[in-house]
C-alpha cells in the first residue's frame, strides 16, 4: 500500500479513470474516490501499534546515597508507525557472580544547550522530570538520562525515614549531645542497616536488560548492554556509607563560624556502556 499521499492520490486517480471507462462514473465520483484513497494511509497508520526501540550508549552513572543504590544510564528512544507514550523504565542488572538487582526509573533528565561565559566557565542547562511519562514522535529521536533507584531499598526506605523523622523530633535538644542519643535509637539503626544491606555494587562485569513500558503495548520494548566495575571503583563507592553517616551528624550540629565544615561529596563512578551487536 502506498504511504506517500501524492503517490496514493495518483494511484487512486488511475484506478478511478479505469473505473470510469468501464463503469461510466462521473468526475465527481472520481474526486470522491481519490479523497477516500488519500485517507487510507492515515487509517492504516491509526490501527498500527507503535514500535519503540531503546538505545543505550555513552557512560552510565553509578552511585550510592541516602536514596540507596543509584543507576543512571543515558537512553535514546526511537519510535516507528505512530506516537508512543513511555510510562515506565526498568533495568535488570545481572552480575557475573549471579547477583540480580532491579532498578526503576524515578526521574528523567533532559539536557539543553551549553553556555560559556566570557571568563571561560561552561554551564550545561538541564530539566528534571519527576513524572516518568515521555511522548515519542516518529519524526525524531529523544535522548534522556534515566535516574533509577533499586526497587528493594526504594520500597522500604521512605517508611523508615518517616520513623527517623519522628525520632529526631523526639530527641532533639539544644545541646549537641542529643545527636548521640539519636544515633542510638532503633529508628536510626533501622535506616543505617537498610542502607548497609542495600549496598549491591561489587567489582566485575554487569549485564543489563532495559525494559521500556509503552501505553497500549502488552510487552515492553527491550535493549541489552554491559559495563564493568573495577575493584577500586567499588571500594570508593562503599566509602559512601561512612560519608553518609558523617554528613548526617554534620547536618544537625550547630554551625561553628570559627571552623565551618561542609558536607563531603559522595563518590560516583562513570562506566562506559558496551552494546552487543546481536543484543544477546
Amino acid at each position: 500500500m502506498p504511504t506517500d499521499l501524492a503517490s496514493t492520490a495518483q494511484a487512486a486517480a488511475s484506478v478511478a479513470t479505469g473505473v470510469q471507462t468501464t463503469a461510466g462514473l462521473g468526475w465527481s465520483d472520481i474526486v470522491a474516490l481519490v479523497g477516500a484513497f488519500a485517507w487510507l494511509p492515515h487509517i492504516w497508520r491509526y490501527f498500527q501499534k507503535p514500535k519503540t526501540t531503546p538505545i543505550a550508549g555513552g557512560q552510565v552513572e553509578i552511585g550510592f546515597s541516602t536514596l540507596g543504590p543509584l543507576f543512571n544510564p543515558k537512553i535514546a528512544f526511537r519510535v516507528e508507525n505512530r506516537v508512543a507514550l513511555v510510562t515506565g523504565i526498568e533495568f535488570k542488572l545481572l552480575h557475573e557472580r549471579g547477583q540480580c538487582t532491579t532498578f526503576r526509573c524515578s526521574q528523567l533528565v533532559e539536557y539543553g544547550a551549553q553556555t560559556e561565559s566570557t571568563s571561560g566557565e561552561k554551564a550545561v542547562h538541564q530539566r528534571q522530570q519527576d513524572v516518568v511519562a515521555l511522548v515519542l514522535n516518529p519524526m525524531s529521536i529523544v535522548e534522556r538520562k534515566v535516574n533509577s533507584r533499586e526497587l528493594g531499598c526504594l520500597a522500604r526506605l521512605e517508611t523508615l525515614n518517616i520513623d527517623l523523622g519522628r525520632a529526631i523530633d523526639r530527641t532533639r535538644r539544644t545541646d549537641p549531645a542529643w545527636i548521640d542519643d539519636l544515633v542510638r535509637t532503633g529508628e536510626y539503626a533501622a535506616v543505617a542497616k537498610l542502607l548497609e544491606d542495600s549496598f549491591v555494587w561489587q567489582a566485575g562485569n554487569y549485564k543489563v536488560e532495559c525494559s521500556v513500558h509503552v501505553a497500549g503495548q502488552p510487552q515492553p520494548a527491550k535493549c541489552k548492554f554491559q559495563f564493568v566495575l573495577g575493584d577500586g571503583s567499588a571500594t570508593k563507592l562503599k566509602e559512601n556509607l561512612e560519608i553518609i553517616r558523617e554528613n548526617f551528624r554534620l547536618s544537625y550540629l550547630p554551625p561553628d563560624p570559627a571552623n565551618p565544615q561542609k558536607p563531603k561529596d559522595l563518590n560516583w563512578f562513570y562506566a562506559y556502556v558496551f552494546v552487543d551487536d546481536d543484543q544477546n
